[in-house]
């Protein structure tokens, strides 16, 4: 799916790692493709897809607070 993202950090050691807001939730993760320089405060189309290197464990969380 493609979404708007307000891009909220870029990590200065690690150079694809990046905190978007999408509708009000907070992700990090690692940028894969992008034509064009990315600025913190900036808002750009996204797709999001996911690898899993090792296990995957997924929890639901019921006090509305992440882990």
């Amino acid at each position: 799916m493609r979404y708007v993202a307000l891009v909220k950090r870029l990590d200065p050691h690690i150079e694809e790692e990046v905190t978007l807001e999408i509708q009000g939730v907070e992700y990090t993760g690692f940028t894969f493709i992008c034509p064009y320089e990315i600025e913190v405060g900036g808002k750009y189309p996204v797709s999001i897809g996911f690898t899993v290197l090792e296990g995957l464990e997924i929890s639901e969380v019921f006090d509305g607070k992440k882990d």
